[in-house]
């Protein structure tokens, strides 16, 4: 009967084995990897061949072969879920990180594309304008006009913003070059581990691994410096727009082309003086004395019936506040993605954390696309996330308004900011949480200037979702 018993799970544990080894070879090679790293830990603690002996002693044993043939298969099995075990960590290891590589160089990519559009948009204008000078460049360069020293200055100022538009851009066709060689080999790398893993090379296999792990460390670099540089192009364009660069150069150029074909035209004797410009020729102006500034006048009303400010007033922020979170402490948690939380971090370029706040909220002010997981955290609220600011002086603020009873108690958090550097434009809109709906959120929009084409617009959670 005992025979009987151990012939039939001989039998049983044949045709599972049989099935599963699909792989035998590599089944084997991973058998053998492991039981090279046993006996070198058993031979290490009691030196010798100990396993080795154990496994030949066993063999000649007066056991009966199928009770020692079922033992094998048992420790087979044991082979086989330790190999899948780590096939599937292998694998879901190597999705990730390639997944990670994916987002990271999507981001570099879209920062690229604005830079260049960016640059190609200002470039050709900075072009002209230089060009325009050279006509009158050798007359002006004669002239003693007070207003030359304006007109380098300005020239020096257009001739900056051209090197440092330009400089980023040859420069970043290396960087993109180099993110899509990392790119690709973090792709290779974790395919190549995936194979390893199934040929049961645990070793290799993790090896493989921690270089794709600095692959997409090296994309993640390119990442943030390619931020920095759009960060950089997009206070330039800024500057070179809102500072009137152009209209103040061609002005010059307007005044000097005048003066130039008076003086060689009607005086063309070298020692004849010349006159000031007709602009400093006038007497001074008288100005007014001072008066105490009006108030300023928000072009909407805030629609809180009784606000709470977190930053700013609407008589006027007391100071400027640029790249701030605020944390807020709830009498009632929120929701998103299963998560819940009742503190809340919220800063000034349009974003609102639960829990906490990113790890550097100036680095992060610029909108990428979600999910943005570096450095943000992963449940995250972004109503309209873009380089915002609350101005000095300005009716510029982050409010917050509490109401109702428990359980139907919600909180309403109302923006009403500029764009660092743009403070003509302005951003008003509300984000509202609800204690009896968790999970969902509602984002209402009154005044948005730009119609949000750099800002971003969602919500994310961990593992990717958004």
């Amino acid at each position: 009967m005992g025979v009987s018993f151990d012939l039939a799970l001989v039998i049983v544990l044949g045709i599972i084995t049989v099935h599963q080894c699909k792989y035998f070879s590599w089944q084997v090679r991973f058998a053998q990897l492991q039981w090279r790293s046993l006996t070198t830990a058993f031979e290490g603690a009691l030196g010798g061949t100990t396993a080795t002996s154990a496994l030949f002693v066993m063999a000649i044993s007066p056991l009966p072969f199928t009770t020692i043939l079922v033992g094998l298969m048992i420790a087979w099995q044991y082979v086989l879920v330790n190999y899948y075990q780590m096939i599937r960590a292998t694998t879901a290891t190597g999705d990730e990180v390639y997944y990670e590589a994916k987002l990271a160089y999507k981001t570099a990519s879209d920062h690229a594309a604005i830079v260049t559009e960016t640059t190609k948009s200002i470039l050709p204008i900075i072009k002209a304008i230089t060009d325009d000078q050279e006509e009158y460049f050798d007359h002006i360069l004669n002239l003693p006009l007070p207003s030359i020293a304006t007109f380098h200055g300005n020239l020096k100022h257009i001739n900056e913003i051209a090197s440092v538009l330009a400089g980023p851009n040859l420069d970043m066709v290396e960087l993109i070059k180099e993110g899509g060689r990392a790119h690709e080999k973090t792709k290779w790398r974790v395919e190549k581990a995936k194979l390893l893993a199934k040929h049961g090379e645990k070793a290799e296999a993790e090896a493989m691994l921690h270089q794709a792990n600095e692959d997409l460390e090296a994309i993640r670099h390119l990442e943030t410096k390619l931020s920095a540089v759009l960060s950089k192009v997009r206070l330039l364009d800024a500057k070179f727009t809102f500072e009137n660069t152009v209209e103040v150069h061609k002005q010059m150029l307007r005044e000097f082309r005048k003066y130039s074909e008076g003086i060689f035209a009607d005086s063309p004797a070298p020692a004849a003086a010349p006159a000031p410009l007709a602009s400093q020729m006038e007497p001074p102006v008288p100005q007014p004395e001072p008066t105490e500034p009006p108030q300023p006048v928000l072009p909407n009303s805030l629609t809180l019936t009784n606000p709470i400010a977190l930053a700013g007033s609407l008589s006027g922020a007391a100071e400027t506040i640029d790249d701030v979170a605020f944390e807020l402490s709830l009498p009632f948690p929120v929701k998103i993605y299963g998560h819940e939380s009742s503190v809340l971090s919220i800063n000034d370029n349009g974003m609102i954390c639960l829990d906490h706040g990113p790890d550097d909220v100036q680095n992060r002010r610029l909108g990428t696309q979600l999910p943005a997981l570096n450095g943000i955290p992963p449940y995250t609220l972004f109503p309209l996330w873009e380089d915002l600011m609350i101005k000095k002086g300005k009716p510029h603020g982050i409010y917050y308004e509490i109401e109702g009873a428990e359980p139907n108690r919600k909180i309403t958090i109302e923006y009403y900011v500029t764009r660092f550097q743009e403070e003509n434009l302005y951003f008003h809109f509300l984000v509202i949480l609800e204690e009896a709906r968790p999970s969902v959120v509602t984002f209402k929009y009154f005044d948005v200037n730009d119609k949000g084409k750099l800002g971003t617009v969602g919500v994310q959670g961990s593992h990717g979702k958004y």
